[in-house]
């Protein structure tokens, strides 16, 4: 019994060695343990209280306007933009690379007007030419031969606008057309390889949102119609009673027209983001007005400059071909006005893409 009690007696002992033994050790490494837990825990503070300083000093030296402080104009630092003279350039270059797709679309285009929309019966510009010098001759007054060519493109550019009868079936293939012309030249400059029908076939998928972004470009050309209407039914009235009355009433109608297209400028450019697939209206106007902030006023002069470098480019040719073969102008107008409509997107989207 003795014995037992004296082994119990040392099993008692150990034991209680073994646990002081334990407690030691976990009191020795219990600073650790408490420093590894406040790692854990502090770390995640440290590293945002570092990066809220990095960022605080990032936002000191920002360029912004401050607050109930008086500063200077901040100018942004936008990306140059190219000369008018330089986007012509690209665009007759970047034709000409890919004239075969621009060249096969362009067909296209020209044999579904001569089908479809151009009128059956043209006028003939020796007529117009015969019935203007009869009428000179009836007045008595004497014409020089450049005051007669003016009459004469006058008249025969009437003449044009007038032989278009079905005007909404144009501009339905028109729109067709441009998505088609749209399509290819993204593709182009991406450097795809890309055929004619995939132009038409999946260039119009967009159509519903192009559309959408098409008509509040016409909304904001409401202001201009609105005071060309204003301005034709007070003239034709007999309201104006001095020449200086029309004139100013007339420089009115154009100043409210050049707004109206300074506004567009967004649009005209959101038509060419929203033509991306998945891309929404609404979202294509923000980022297209955001994209022409700070700058559209020189967004807005090249646009101006394609229709006035058009615009010459067009009297010039209707003038030669009344001088030298008048039988066929009529043809040959139509076939230059077609011939304008990749030129214009082309540029168009080559100044899109100078703003990226």
């Amino acid at each position: 019994m003795a014995k037992n009690n004296k082994s119990s007696k040392r099993n008692n002992l150990s034991h209680e060695l073994v646990v002081i033994q334990r407690l030691k050790k976990s009191i020795k490494s219990l600073p650790a343990k408490l420093e590894k837990l406040l790692i854990y825990f502090i770390t995640p503070f440290v590293n945002s209280y570092s990066r809220f300083k990095a960022w605080r000093q990032a936002d000191k030296k920002a360029i912004r306007y401050r607050s109930f402080r008086l500063q200077k104009k901040i100018k942004p630092e936008l990306k140059p933009l190219p000369t008018s003279w330089e986007l012509v350039k690209q665009t007759f270059s970047f034709i000409w690379l890919h004239k075969k797709i621009i060249l096969g679309i362009f067909l296209v285009h020209l044999v579904v007007y001569y089908m479809i929309v151009r009128a059956p019966i043209q006028p003939d510009v020796k007529q117009i030419q015969n019935t203007i010098s009869s009428a000179v001759e009836k007045s008595g007054t004497k014409v020089n031969s450049f005051e007669s060519n003016v009459v004469t493109v006058s008249a025969v550019l009437d003449s044009t606008g007038a032989t278009q009868q079905n005007g909404t079936l144009a501009m339905v293939v028109l729109g067709i057309v441009g998505l088609a012309y749209i399509w290819a030249i993204r593709m182009l400059h991406n450097g795809n390889k890309i055929t004619i029908r995939d132009s038409f076939y999946q260039g119009m998928t967009p159509i519903i949102t192009v559309g959408f972004v098409l008509t509040v470009v016409v909304l904001e050309l409401l202001p201009f119609a609105f005071a060309s209407f204003v301005y034709t039914l007070a003239r034709t009235s007999g309201i104006f009673v001095s020449g200086f009355e029309d004139l100013a009433f007339f420089t009115v109608t154009m100043l409210i027209g050049l707004l109206s297209f300074y506004w567009m400028t967004s649009g005209i450019i959101a038509v060419f983001m929203v033509a991306l697939p998945g891309v929404y209206p609404i979202f294509a106007l923000s980022s297209a007005r955001k994209l022409v902030q700070f700058q559209r006023l020189k967004v807005f002069r090249r646009m101006l400059s394609l229709p006035l470098m058009l615009g010459f480019t067009y009297l010039t040719l209707l003038v030669i071909s009344i001088r030298f073969f008048p039988s066929k102008t009529f043809i040959f107008a139509e076939i230059v006005q077609l011939l304008f409509v990749p030129l214009v997107l082309t540029y168009l989207y080559k100044l899109y893409r100078s703003m990226l």
